[in-house]
């Protein structure tokens, strides 16, 4: 068994079993294992630790506490000059509160090497203990110094940032727990109860609610009704306007396709190409020569309860076209006056319009068709219209169309022009007559005329006035009216006057 003169022992924190004699003096030696040493780390030879037990109670590293003075002189650690030592850094503690260390610092440095001594340094120990072999003492040298901490460096606010504005970026401690213990106190508070109410309160709050409830359906029916409103109102703005030539129809009966050859074909073809196509209605099995048109008006109907609805239906137009042939037209132009007559005595529309329309030329002179449709337009208010050929037929029929679905356009525009200009009715009428009369006098100022107008206020008194005074006074007399302007009338514009107020047959120039 080898000798264990040559091993130190190095306890592993257990505790061993003391000699009486042995306590006293323990209480003075430090274990070479576990020296513990504050401030610079130190060494220690084999000699020091020559009086130790080596069976000697041990505390736990946690329960010794030494303090050794602090050599300022001291050689560092794993220096050249150590001799028979080695230097083992301690490791960190196995334990750090996180709220005191850094995280950012970890992980600490790496742990330094083992430093095994040098053969040539191997030699009588200077303490003056036992000699060493030749295998290499054992020297432990422990670092239990705390693991560094390097400072985490100041924030600086920046040069072009003031210190009140950088600090205000950040919030004070105050603010921090102030807002925690808000949160704390926020969830320790109990809730309140909550109240039970009463029936009344409930009947309440229930028959807001329907009121609600109904007051909120009110508004959609009357959006809705609104929305219905302004539709028809484009409609019907539209089919006077823009598509007023859609919602009119000309209605034309097949017999007359089947007397005249080839009108059908020009006609459908003359309406595709004006866009006219649903326009057109051919009318069966009635046996007619009449072309009848109708229009079709969108008009707005109100119900009882609020509610709007579209109201489409159709009026007669009062315009007709009365087709006949050339061959029929020369052999029947002396009694065509009775047979439009009795036509147009069966449509019973007493102020209408009507075309006779000849397809073809008929075999009379022209002077008989003058005085033909002469005839026709003084006595029965018909016009005769000659169509050369088909296609002449079918161009007259689409623009006939085309004029009496913009017709009632234009006399819109015309009763409104008639409303604005003028005056409709009264003794004024006959003074605003009068004025206009005067304005066609040549070279008459505005003042003369004014001067006129007040002399003779209408062209009624202006007859009786002459008849009683006669012309020749009359002439004088209104010729030395003085205007605003301070000038007289004249002769030559009394003359003008005088002449037209005499006139007995209605015929006198106005120069």
């Amino acid at each position: 068994m080898a000798d264990d003169s040559d091993v130190i022992w190095i306890s592993d924190g257990e505790e061993e079993p003391l000699k009486p004699a042995e306590v006293a003096a323990d209480e003075t030696v430090i274990e070479d294992s576990f020296l513990k040493i504050s401030g610079e780390t130190g060494k220690v030879c084999d000699g020091e630790a020559s009086t130790s037990t080596r069976k000697a109670s041990i505390p736990k590293p946690s329960e010794v506490s030494i303090d050794l003075p602090t050599n300022s002189n001291a050689e560092p650690a794993n220096s050249n000059d150590d001799g028979d030592c080695q230097v083992i850094a301690d490791s960190p503690p196995p334990y750090y509160d996180p709220m005191d260390y850094n995280y950012n610092d970890w992980p600490p440095s790496p742990l330094p090497n083992v430093v095994s001594p040098k053969a040539e340094d191997v030699g009588q120990n200077p303490s003056g203990g036992r000699k060493q072999t030749s295998k290499e003492p054992e020297c432990v040298i422990l670092d239990d110094s705390p693991p560094h901490r390097e400072s985490s460096p100041v924030k600086r606010p920046p040069k072009h940032v003031a210190t009140e504005e950088f600090d205000n970026r950040q919030p004070s401690p105050d603010i921090i727990a102030e807002k925690w213990s808000s949160k704390i106190l926020a969830t320790t508070d109990s809730p309140k109860k909550k109240q039970r109410r009463t029936k009344d309160e409930i009947t309440e709050e229930k028959s807001l609610k329907e009121a609600e409830k109904l007051k909120r359906a009110k508004e959609r029916e009357q959006k809705e009704v609104a929305r219905k409103r302004a539709k028809i109102e484009r409609e019907i703005s539209a089919s006077t306007k823009s598509h007023v030539e859609k919602h009119l129809f000309c209605h034309i009966p097949q017999s007359v396709f089947d007397d005249h050859g080839g009108v059908e074909a020009a006609v459908k073809a003359a309406f595709i190409e004006r866009n006219l196509e649903p326009q057109l209605v051919v009318k069966r099995g009635k046996d007619s020569s009449l072309i009848t048109f109708q229009r079709s008006c969108i008009d707005l109907f109100e119900k009882s309860d609020g509610d709007v609805e579209k109201f489409v239906y159709e009026i007669q137009e009062p315009f007709f076209v009365y087709v006949i042939d050339g061959e029929t037209l020369s052999s029947t132009h002396k009694t065509l006056a009775r047979s439009i007559e009795r036509v147009k005595t069966e449509l019973s529309i007493p102020a209408c319009n009507m075309v006779v329309t000849c397809i073809g030329a008929p075999k009379l002179s022209s002077n008989k068709l003058a005085s033909l449709n002469v005839d026709l337009f003084s006595s029965l208010r018909v016009q005769l219209k000659v169509c050369g050929g088909k296609e002449e037929f079918a161009q007259y029929l689409v623009q006939l169309t085309r004029g009496l679905a913009k017709k009632t356009e234009h006399r819109k525009e015309e009763s409104a022009q008639e409303i604005e200009k003028g005056v409709r009715t009264g003794p004024e009428l006959v003074g605003d007559w009068w004025d206009r009369m005067l304005t066609t006098i040549y070279r008459l100022s505005a003042a003369a005329k004014r001067a006129i107008v007040k002399k003779i206020p209408s062209p009624v008194a202006g007859v009786d006035w002459v008849s009683d005074v006669g012309v020749d006074s009359a002439v004088q007399e209104l010729a030395n009216v003085v205007c605003e302007n301070d000038r007289r009338i004249g002769n030559a514009v009394a003359i003008r006057i005088i002449r037209m107020l005499s006139d007995m047959e209605g015929d006198q120039c106005v120069d």
